[in-house]
């Protein structure tokens, strides 16, 4: 047994290390605890006497290439040898740092609004497992690190959200930042022949369902209507014509998750294409009819608030590219 120092971070608490001879690697388990709905990603320093190693590469498990969330008794793996590094008493510090996701723990919802347009109903239970999804969209600096050009054709701040992007162009993104950061695409083929791999880390767009809750608050949700903000609002909100979708909202003060702009934001792609409710339990439901109509979700500042719902559901062609469009990505946490 090998004993680990205490980690400079507030998160990190309770290291333990174990060390396997006969395959050459320390176990490293520790618990994180942090805000909720908080995702972070993990920094790992060896160090024995005066050695520290600060960069090292052969280390593995979550909060490593995915985000982790809080929870006892998480485990990472260091294969020394792979790092160069000789056997001996090493103790580790282990950094956490905040990232731009939020974790959505699985559970159950009803989906829909029995109050809402045709599209909404009926309303019907359905269950999502945990995945990560972004805090925000996707910005124009992040769509340019990737892409290497910026739709959105303007001179606004980087950090705004990217628009005038297609679903395509969306799903284009996703793999393609999958492929720079290491990580396995989602998607395979083109056109109506799309198909999402559910089990690959990389980036995808969330499924209908998994917007739907996270924009709700997950397991934490307060019934809120509206995304990131008190329903007292909802009626002042209904008097606006037009907002602007560019300049952040006084009224969201990010939802339950502290995912912010879920509702009167931009319209956000979602993976579905439009199809009609049905009233049975669902299981992580994904369409699998493949069509032109791809929905839309979230509103946008340049309609009426009633489309800023959670439950509010649009759609429009594939191709379509607006300057109120853009999406948010997620993955898939295991």
């Amino acid at each position: 047994m090998v004993f680990a120092s205490q980690a400079f971070t507030q998160e990190i608490s309770n290291i333990r290390v174990e060390y396997y001879s006969a395959d050459e690697y320390y176990i490293i388990t520790y618990d994180l605890s942090g805000n909720k709905g908080g995702a972070y990603y993990l920094r790992v320093i060896p160090h024995q006497g005066d050695t520290r190693l600060e960069n090292v590469k052969a280390v593995f498990g979550a909060g490593i290439k995915a985000p982790v969330s809080e929870k006892k008794d998480l485990k990472l793996y260091w294969f020394h040898f792979l790092d160069d590094a000789a056997t001996g008493d090493w103790q580790f510090d282990i950094k956490a740092k905040a990232t731009e996701w939020a974790f959505v723990e699985g559970g159950s919802f009803m989906m829909g609004n029995k109050k809402g347009w045709s599209n909404e109903k009926p309303v019907h239970s359905v269950t999502v497992s945990s995945f990560f999804i972004g805090k925000y969209e996707v910005s124009q600096n992040e769509w340019k690190r990737v892409m290497d050009q910026d739709p959105s054709y303007s001179e606004e701040s980087g950090d705004l959200p990217v628009r005038k992007v297609s679903w395509y162009n969306a799903i284009e993104y996703c793999n393609k930042r999958s492929i720079q950061e290491g990580l396995n695409p989602c998607y395979s083929g083109s056109g109506s022949s799309i198909q999402c791999n559910w089990n690959a880390n990389g980036y995808r767009l969330p499924t209908e369902a998994e917007w739907e809750f996270a924009a709700r608050g997950g397991i934490h949700s307060k019934g809120n209507e509206y995304s990131g903000f008190d329903d007292k609002y909802g009626w002042l909100l209904n008097l606006i014509p037009v907002v602007s979708f560019l300049s952040p909202s006084g009224f969201n003060k990010g939802n339950e998750l502290g995912i912010y702009y879920m509702s009167g934001g931009l319209w956000e792609w979602v993976w579905d294409s439009l199809v009609s409710y049905s009233k049975e339990k669902q299981v992580d439901p994904r369409s699998k009819y493949h069509s032109q109509e791809r929905v839309i979700r979230g509103g946008s500042g340049k309609q009426r608030a009633y489309t800023w719902s959670v439950s509010y559901r649009d759609h429009t062609d594939a191709n379509d590219k607006y300057s109120n469009l853009g999406f948010r990505v997620c993955r898939s946490a295991y």
